[in-house]
């Protein structure tokens, strides 16, 4: 596996029902053959993702409605974001990051999370913040 391939998935649960007026997921479809786009922080105002997302791909991005109870999951490599929740509504969800054990820092530019201590560009992603959820079938 090169270190363009994808080494990550996100598990996105939904807590709340997530539709277009409260900001739910959207997609852009075929983003994950583009390879690797440029570096937005994970936090970043979603119109300057949305005008990011403009700028490399020339798709248009596809709303994700999804039901509390239900998931999403999602390459690190497909092009995603939400906007921001115009409804009365809560949308909460659960989000779960799994990366492959030898996944390295590729951006050094700030902490990989708020929160979570900086990580040297080429470091392993890991630590207290990153546990191993599986040993099995790992190669060294």
């Amino acid at each position: 596996m090169n270190h363009l391939s994808p080494r990550h998935i996100t598990l996105n649960l939904l807590l709340d029902d997530a539709d277009e007026a409260n900001g739910c997921l959207c997609f852009v479809p075929g983003s994950h053959h583009a390879g690797l786009l440029p570096n937005v922080p994970f936090d970043a105002p979603s119109g300057r993702s949305a005008r990011m997302c403009r700028r490399a791909v020339a798709w248009q991005p596809v709303a994700v409605p999804v039901r509390a109870g239900q998931a999403s999951i999602h390459l690190s490599h497909m092009l995603h974001g939400s906007g921001p929740n115009h409804s009365d509504r809560w949308r909460s969800a659960v989000v779960l990051n799994y990366m492959d054990a030898k996944t390295r820092v590729a951006d050094d530019s700030g902490p990989l999370l708020r929160g979570v201590p900086w990580l040297p560009k080429g470091a392993l992603v890991d630590g207290e913040h990153f546990p191993i959820v599986a040993t099995a079938g790992l190669r060294s």
